[in-house]
């Protein structure tokens, strides 16, 4: 079984059942409305980019344990001019459980077709859609298309529920328009119960 859980903003928590990994934390003040969860624990994290509300590490607290699943980088960019605007940025790649879950971190350009097709059939896509500091709600579905994920989950946008996230213009509204198969969940669910049954996963 595989849990993924949502910390908020471009934040997860992945959990094999034996071992636990933290994706992008963030420093508190970092998104407008947004304070990193207290007392999480786990085994390993790692960072998409080097900034602020991503680059959190010492908001958790690490085990010392090795995990029991792989994961692989993919570097790209944080803008469309080559990393000149914002800098540098990692796809991640995760093998869990017999699961591919890809994580986007802040991409802010189309990718080339090597990577498509390293990514394309996962089981989970983690996709920014802010529209400014990373691709949009049109161009992600464009990506959305082309690897074709089980499961697609929205990050980095604008959250009208609890006024959390930096404006974007209405993203998620736009992104959601696409998919017929949508599915509401809090803070976590399990992968493999999902699969085949929904398109996109968001958080309330």
């Amino acid at each position: 079984m595989t849990i993924l859980r949502y910390l908020g903003h471009s934040s997860f928590l992945l959990d094999s059942e034996s071992s636990t990994l933290v994706i992008d934390p963030y420093k508190d003040g970092s998104v407008p409305g947004l304070t990193f969860p207290k007392g999480i624990v786990c085994d390993a994290v790692v960072t998409s980019h080097n900034h602020d509300d991503h680059n959190a590490i010492d908001q958790v607290l690490l085990t010392g344990l090795d995990i029991d699943f792989t994961y692989e980088e993919i570097p790209c960019y944080h803008d469309n001019q080559k990393g000149a605007l914002r800098g540098p940025n990692k796809i991640f790649i995760f093998y869990i459980n017999g699961l591919k879950i890809v994580h986007l971190g802040d991409l802010g350009h189309a990718l080339d077709k090597e990577t498509i097709e390293k990514l394309k059939g996962c089981d989970v896509l983690l996709a920014p859609i802010n529209g400014h500091f990373t691709l949009g709600a049109d161009a992600i579905y464009d990506l959305v298309c082309q690897v074709e994920p089980k499961i697609t989950v929205p990050m980095h946008y604008y959250r009208m529920e609890d006024n959390s996230g930096y404006p974007d213009g209405g993203q998620i509204e736009t992104f959601l328009k696409h998919f017929d198969r949508v599915k509401e969940v809090h803070d976590s669910f399990v992968v493999e119960e999902e699969i085949g049954f929904t398109d996109v996963i968001i958080f309330k």
